[in-house]
């Protein structure tokens, strides 16, 4: 069942001991309802499995409640995320900007805003990773979920080599969500760092194809083992050296290469548009270089966006014109 409560609806005790959870307090409660006027919202929809008080909600953490919202600059619901008021941090801003980090390279749901006690984002309606694929069957099936494998990991090495480890990709039954389009989106960075060693990919490759409930019905439904032992090496030469050519070499023991890819091989680094070198993160860390579009993305990245995510400039295609700030034009047709 949906609710959607206007603003000031939420003054209802049981609406606000969710957005006040789990200490209600009538004066914490008219802060946050201040905040969110500030952010636009008109109104929140309570639905969603999850529960709390007996009230309908998209999501529930140690940091914080989501939530459905409207608000009056967007045309599509939003989600919400409301920090709870014994989580263990002052504000949300960290979390927007491990978001924004994420956004710089094409990961994770759109950041929107920002205040103390409230994350806007964008809303993405799917399924988790482990009941899409539960519920994957047929032959036919198979190409789709290499796709999705080949593009979450992909993912993974956009992250590692932007400097930013999510943490919790090696046990992520709520971390990947599976839209209506069939594209993964990973989720949820209040626990990404910065600072410590990146392990996206191997922990991406933990979870979905060695060590999980979930890895024996991914080894199933494509209907062959992969060779562990051939994979734990290639992890660890990859996190000696995460390079382009050792993520191929995972995809490749994993049978997850496009084939798109394939063709795209002999492009060189200087046409493409790629930077070879990033500035994000830890300097004593190899970083992956960009130098062939991969997977399905097939996106050309502007060197200055990549370096600064406060300005980032995504194109789509091969052919590709830089922003001001990159130099002179460039073609790789």
């Amino acid at each position: 069942m949906t609710e959607e409560v206007p603003l000031e609806g939420l003054r209802e005790e049981k609406y606000g001991r969710v957005l006040c959870y789990p200490r209600y307090n009538p004066e914490e409660l008219e802060r946050r309802l201040k905040e969110l006027r500030s952010l636009g919202v008109r109104a929140v929809e309570f639905i969603g499995e999850k529960k709390v008080l007996d009230v309908p909600v998209l999501g529930k953490g140690c940091v914080g409640i989501v939530v459905l919202a409207h608000r009056a600059a967007d045309k599509v619901r939003v989600a919400l995320k409301v920090r709870r008021v014994d989580a263990d941090r002052v504000g949300m801003q960290r979390e927007a900007e491990m978001l924004r980090r994420a956004n710089a390279v094409d990961v994770g749901p759109k950041l929107l805003d920002v205040t103390e006690n409230f994350l806007v984002m964008e809303f993405i309606h799917g399924k988790i990773f482990p009941l899409w694929i539960k519920e994957l069957k047929g032959r036919r099936n198979k190409a789709l979920i290499r796709r999705v494998l080949r593009d979450l990991l992909e993912q993974g090495w956009r992250m590692d080599g932007a400097g930013l480890d999510h943490g919790e990709l090696s046990r992520a039954p709520k971390h990947i969500l599976i839209n209506e389009e069939s594209r993964p989106h990973i989720l949820d960075f209040e626990t990404a760092s910065t600072t410590r060693r990146c392990s996206n990919v191997t922990s991406l490759c933990q979870y979905l194809l060695l060590g999980s409930q979930t890895a024996e019905i991914v080894e199933k439904r494509l209907g062959g083992k992969i060779s562990r032992e051939g994979l734990r090496k290639a992890l660890r030469d990859y996190k000696q050296a995460p390079t382009r050519e050792n993520l191929d070499q995972i995809l490749n023991l994993c049978e997850l290469t496009d084939p798109h890819t394939q063709r795209m091989k002999g492009v060189s680094s200087g046409s493409s548009g790629y930077p070879t070198k990033l500035s994000i993160g830890p300097p004593n860390q190899q970083r992956p270089d960009f130098s062939r579009q991969t997977g399905d993305a097939k996106r050309d990245r502007c060197g200055e966006g990549l370096a600064s995510t406060a300005k980032h400039t995504w194109r789509s295609g091969i052919t590709s014109e830089p922003c001001s700030t990159c130099g002179p034009k460039t073609s790789s047709t």
